[in-house]
């Protein structure tokens, strides 16, 4: 190619994206993305830590496509972008989450090729059948999120839907050989995956053989397969969200349809492969070459270089910002780590706030206070005192100095450090009885997960601050569960953060299941407040000790009586005490539990949110707010 068509293109490159900037601005949502002509790569190349994308300038040579097609693809490439930014430990880990799915399908293969007599061939070397899984069940991945880009994409840009642009597009697609006359030659399991891209792009149902076709359009509370999938995945940008629809509702149909194609291979000797005829280690398509977008490496070598930037896995070790670890030695697999993290996302907007609540109320705090001095020199004569201290004021005279003299009515203010106190423990009472519904349970978990990663993070800036604060507070927390019986489930830990910790942190939201029988929480409050000793209870009335409790149940305590009683001595021992009722209730529910919480007590310790259980984890963190602001200020 000449240098001139080079230079052609690379003005044409430069004019275009001089006059597409603002809109790829818009889309990303990321003013400090460049985005740079390049002569040098032959396919879009994100660079995070240059914050650049290279645009491959002979893409604007090929007439092929006009300016919005390739602006399309710039869209499409940049599509999951904002995800990949806040997730990149996720994205980079994923095929951990899938181990499971990869392991089943090795030892489905492995089987075959020991029954058939293959398993001394090098070929079915099980390193091998590894491989081919993992590259498989990758590109399952890949194209689901490709089809969850090129709907972002049509969403937000509907101009793309129009018949002159959706036909180039269609054209792009039939190079790819996603296109409906492609589709019934490609093993099973690959065309179940780009029908749904198909049936997007070219707007009918591609021809599918008899197994496809049937696991494409099973019905699902009514409606197709496909049609859930493309709602739920507009849904579900979000990494955790995507993958759990595919791993529980997609995946299943993929391995079934592949199995299928598994069973049809002939195995064969090596030395009779040289024909080249269809193998299980041969049933992927290769990379376009063609194709101007990044590949799946490229991709993953730029979300690494966003992983080193954000240093996204913080000092507790929490899975909810990081990768997943080997807890089995606590008794937390890998399901247990995702749920974690699924509700932990859910409520990473709320966390935020609290956040910010955090900074607020610790630059308050460590503000000086002023305290009034009186009687001191410079203010207006008071009568009586002069009459009281007149010796001292006579011979004062003589001499001339009146300075020691306590005689004036002005004060000033000096400034003082406020007192905070040195330890706050937060236990939490969470009701695991039977009538503990799958919604109240939901709501119970991300009020709960909330509470502890925010806590958290105040530990966190409580530490940052320390030095300004002269202080060494910390928050430690503990929860519980009760229903016929109770236990604790996380205690309190003596400082730093441990892998034990973070264990019992993910205990205590995904265990939580409504199976331990009644509500017994009466047993459970007076233990708590026979464990409280005559020193922590000096302490607390000396503000040097906070303890904070909060109780969340569905209905009321089997012995309202004995639970007012406990309340009672928590109460009189300096304790903040709350509880929540969550749920459809009775009325004589109700007034039970108003007799525990309310009745008697000079301000409500109990709050019935009802039927609406969703408003749980903003009114629990309300009255933490409320507790912290009276605390610190």
């Amino acid at each position: 190619m000449e240098d001139k068509d080079v230079v052609l293109a690379t003005k044409h490159c430069e004019e275009f994206l001089k006059r597409e900037e603002r809109n790829i601005v818009t889309f990303t949502g990321d003013s400090t993305l460049s985005y740079i002509p390049s002569k040098d790569t032959k396919r879009f190349s994100l660079k995070p830590k240059e914050a650049a994308i290279y645009l491959p300038v002979l893409s604007f040579i090929d007439n092929s496509f006009d300016d919005q097609i390739i602006l399309w693809l710039l869209y499409k490439e940049l599509a999951l972008y904002p995800d990949w930014q806040q997730n990149p430990s996720q994205y980079l880990n994923r095929m951990q989450c899938w181990e499971y799915e990869m392991q089943k399908m090795v030892s489905y293969m492995m089987e075959k090729i020991e029954r058939e007599g293959f398993a001394d061939e090098p070929l079915y070397d099980r390193s091998n059948i590894q491989h081919y899984v993992r590259r498989e069940v990758l590109e399952f991945i890949h194209c689901f999120d490709e089809l969850s880009g090129v709907m972002r994409v049509l969403d937000y840009c509907p101009v793309y839907r129009q018949t002159y642009y959706s036909k180039q597009i269609q054209k792009y697609f039939s190079s790819k050989k996603i296109a409906p006359e492609t589709i019934k030659n490609k093993p099973s399991h690959k065309a179940f995956c780009a029908a749904f891209l198909c049936k997007l792009i070219f707007e009918t149902d591609p021809p599918m053989n008899e197994g496809v076709e049937e696991s494409f359009c099973k019905m699902i509370l009514g409606r197709a397969l496909n049609e859930v999938t493309y709602d739920e995945l507009k849904k579900r940008f979000h990494i955790q969200y995507k993958d759990e629809f595919l791993r529980e509702i997609l995946f299943p149909e993929f391995y079934s349809l592949w199995k299928i194609e598994i069973d049809a291979v002939i195995l064969q000797r090596s030395k009779q492969n040289e024909q080249k005829d269809k193998s299980i280690l041969d049933m992927f398509d290769s990379n376009d070459e063609n194709s101007i977008e990044s590949s799946m490496e490229d991709k993953e070598n730029a979300i690494k270089e966003m992983e080193e930037m954000s240093g996204e896995l913080n000092g507790s070790g929490n899975t909810a910002n990081g990768s997943l670890k080997d807890l089995t030695e606590y008794g937390v697999d890998l399901n247990d780590q995702r749920k974690f993290q699924f509700y932990a996302n859910k409520m990473k907007k709320e966390r935020e706030e609290m956040r910010n609540f955090w900074k607020l109320l610790l630059g308050k705090a460590i503000q000086e206070v002023n305290v009034r001095k009186n009687k001191l020199l410079r203010g207006h004569i008071n009568v009586n005192d002069v009459i009281y201290n007149y010796p001292d004021f006579v011979e004062a005279q003589k001499d001339g100095n009146y300075r020691k003299l306590r005689i004036y009515d002005q004060y000033v203010l000096t400034p003082q450090m406020k007192e905070i106190p040195d330890r706050i423990e937060v236990t939490i009472l969470m009701d695991n009885s039977g009538s503990m519904d799958e919604n109240k349970i939901e709501a119970a978990r991300k009020a709960l997960i909330v509470t502890l990663l925010s806590l958290e993070d105040f530990n966190d800036y409580l530490l940052s601050k320390k030095s300004s604060m002269h202080s060494d507070l910390r928050i430690y927390t503990e929860t519980y569960f009760f229903g016929g019986s109770h236990y604790k489930v996380k205690s309190f830990h003596k400082s730093g953060y441990s892998e034990k910790e973070m264990c019992e942190k993910i205990k205590s939201v995904v265990r939580l299941s409504g199976n331990d029988g009644s509500t017994d929480d009466a047993s459970l409050l007076n233990e708590i407040a026979d464990e409280i000793n005559d020193k922590q209870v000096h302490l607390m009335k000396k503000g040097k000790l906070v303890k904070l409790i909060f109780e969340i149940t569905d209905g009321c305590s089997n012995t309202p009586g004995s639970a007012h009683k406990a309340v009672e001595k928590l109460i009189e021992k300096n304790c903040l005490v709350y509880a929540f009722q969550i749920g459809k209730n009775s009325a004589s529910d109700i007034k039970d539990f108003n007799q525990v919480w309310n009745d008697g007590f000079s301000i409500p310790h109990g709050i019935t949110i009802g039927e609406d259980v969703n408003r749980l984890p903003k009114l629990l963190l309300n009255t933490i707010k409320e507790n912290m602001r009276m605390i610190f200020q």
